[in-house]
């Protein structure tokens, strides 16, 4: 029998990257706009407080409440637990991130490997998932620690879940057995913690009914609906605990009380943005300089395009490509949709226009996505056009397992999408990248379970040739799955934590830090229960100096993140107002002054620069106007 490092040894690779790519966030300050009242109301000093975090919601006692109502007792117990282990030193709450970061990247190689049986797969897609861009927006943040907890818990259930749906035959499913059912029952208390985590974890039980489908034995009804209530019934018993809990603590489901004017077309942006999010994560194209800058006609580029693709549809067709095999329509089609694809990316960076038809610039949202779609439909058609090219048959379970990845990543779009809130701004690239973070698990092992059998036979095909049998050609089609899918790979590798410093954090970090302990110092002797009014807050840095790639979802203090620092450095318990924040370029000195007066406190806050400015000199009751 093996010994546990030996079976587990082809994971560290994949955990390594993981921690690795987020290593310096563990000397990052507190960042974003939630993580310190996430903190400070989720603190507990004996049992019965812990127990209490159960029958609260999310941020209970503070003004998020009033915003929105949540019940995610797990992550609120794990803020719990860090503030109890390390009270407000940000090193460990840091610690606990890339720690669960590193477990979720080797639970993504466990699934994939278990999924499609297959360890290569599974390796491949945990490296992939460990150094992905949207790992970045998530990693830094505290406060987005549920989203890693959520991800953590569904790859266990859905784990466990395959194991025991493949080890149990189909007759002893029901009656329910606890022998034969530990497996299952494994499955239902992970997905019970997952949901306690984040409620995007009901995507579980419509998995497990896509899986049943897909895996299915037998295709008489009888025998499929009585698989599913055997496999599905507990999983629906846990989710109804689940919700009779939930609407007991919320007084009703909750949610984000706040109204939201989110339109179909905004909904259907929102699920172009979520796709981009995985495959172009840093929406690097509008980074790009206008083609016209670097001195290089479009229309030379988008002839070279076309030209290249004329030379590869020529080849295809000398080959009998259109001519041979089934789905002839779609065969025809793919590789004229993935030139166009190609073909359309320079028109829209430079801001051409088709005829009457004015293509939208770069520049602007919408550009941006086309030319972002535009790039990932090309490599998709592409990757289809390789596929058929040598007459690639991908078997039925291989199907089947690309359908199951595909349905994982398309389900919480639907779930998402019917929360008005999160697809109410779908020009905002950033807004919402977090719920991408457990999609990014099935989009790269999708990704690795097409390139990782062409990979291998290309490389049974070198060392044949490289031996005696000199007959043996490489395949092409494989040749060409490969080449696509590193293609489509270059935005996620190019904007990888493991490749860049996350600037944007580490500098919001020391923003919040050196603004939050000037503010307390000054503001120690003011009276507790007056408000304070703070002008001039430094609290964003100007979204026009970040470098690239950058975060792309770096959120700025509110006046609810100040008075839960306020709150746990036991400096103030009052309510705290902001008069016109400041955005900075660059880190900068900074001067308190307080003025305590009969109903308020008033704060003016002044930076190097301003001291400078001699002709801009508040007065007292006046506010610094730049």
């Amino acid at each position: 029998m093996r010994s546990w490092s030996g079976r587990w040894r082809w994971l560290l690779p994949v955990v390594s990257l993981a921690f690795l790519a987020h290593a310096e966030t563990l000397g990052y300050w507190f960042v974003a706009s939630d993580t310190l009242p996430l903190i400070e109301t989720s603190r507990a000093t004996d049992p019965a407080g812990f127990a209490a975090l159960f029958a609260q919601p999310l941020m209970a006692g503070s003004d998020f409440t009033a915003t929105a109502l949540f019940y995610r007792p797990i992550s609120t117990l794990s803020y719990a637990i860090d503030y109890a282990v390390w009270g407000l030193n940000p090193v460990g709450y840091h610690l606990t991130n890339v720690l669960l970061h590193t477990i979720a990247a080797g639970l993504v190689a466990v699934c994939a490997a278990r999924i499609t049986r297959r360890r290569a797969v599974g390796a491949l897609a945990g490296a992939l998932f460990a150094i992905h861009p949207v790992s970045a927006e998530v990693v830094p943040v505290t406060a987005r620690r549920q989203d890693t907890l959520l991800t953590i818990f569904v790859l266990a259930a859905l784990t466990l879940f395959v194991r025991w749906y493949r080890a149990t035959p189909p007759d002893e499913r029901l009656p329910w057995e606890w022998t034969s059912h530990r497996g299952l029952v494994g499955a239902l208390v992970a997905y019970a913690l997952a949901i306690g985590a984040k409620e995007t974890a009901l995507v579980v039980p419509v998995l497990a009914i896509v899986w049943v489908l897909l895996d299915r034995d037998s295709d008489r009804p009888t025998r499929i609906v009585r698989t599913l209530v055997g496999t599905i019934g507990p999983f629906v018993a846990v989710t109804a605990l689940y919700l009779a809990v939930r609407i007991a603590v919320l007084g009703g489901l909750g949610g984000y009380a706040v109204p939201t004017s989110a339109t179909l077309a905004d909904r259907l942006l929102f699920g172009v943005k979520y796709l981009l999010w995985l495959f172009v994560p840093q929406n690097a194209v509008v980074e790009l300089p206008a083609l016209r800058s670097v001195g290089v006609p479009s229309l030379v580029i988008v002839a070279i395009v076309l030209i290249v693709g004329a030379v590869a549809v020529m080849t295809l067709l000398r080959r009998g490509y259109f001519h041979r095999g089934r789905f002839r329509s779609l065969r025809a089609l793919t590789p004229v949709a993935s030139v166009v694809g190609f073909a359309g990316i320079p028109l829209v960076l430079a801001g051409e226009s088709l005829g009457s038809v004015a293509l939208p610039a770069v520049a602007d949202p919408l550009g941006s996505y086309l030319a972002g779609l535009l790039f990932v439909g090309a490599c998709l058609a592409g990757l289809a056009t390789a596929l058929f090219a040598d007459s690639i048959v991908i078997d039925g379970l291989r199907c089947r397992q690309l359908a199951f990845f595909a349905c994982w990543i398309l389900v919480p779009i639907v779930l998402l999408g019917t929360r008005g809130f999160v697809a109410s701004k779908p020009f905002t690239f950033g807004f919402g990248i977090r719920n991408a973070y457990l999609a990014t698990a099935p989009a790269m092992a999708a990704l690795a379970l097409v390139v990782v059998p062409a990979l291998e036979r290309v490389i049974s095909a070198a060392r044949s040739t490289l031996g005696s049998d000199h007959t043996v050609a490489l395949p092409t089609g494989d040749v060409a799955r490969i080449a696509v899918v590193l293609l489509l790979l270059v935005p996620v590798v190019s904007a990888s934590p493991l490749l860049y410093a996350g600037d944007s954090w580490r500098s919001a970090g020391a923003l919040n830090e050196r603004s939050l302990s000037g503010l307390a110092d000054t503001i120690d002797d003011a009276p507790g229960d007056e408000p304070i009014y703070v002008a001039s807050f430094p609290n964003a840095f100007d979204a026009g100096e970040q470098s690239s790639p950058h975060a792309q979802s770096v959120t700025p203090l509110r006046p609810y993140s100040v008075e839960a620092w306020l709150s746990l450095t036991d400096t103030a318990d009052t309510q705290v107002r902001f008069v016109r924040p400041a955005a900075v370029s660059d880190l900068p000195k900074l001067d308190f002054h307080a003025e305590v007066r009969e109903r308020a406190t008033l704060v003016w806050v002044r930076r190097a620069t301003d001291r400078e400015a001699t002709t801009k000199r508040s007065t007292p009751g006046r506010v610094i106007d730049e």
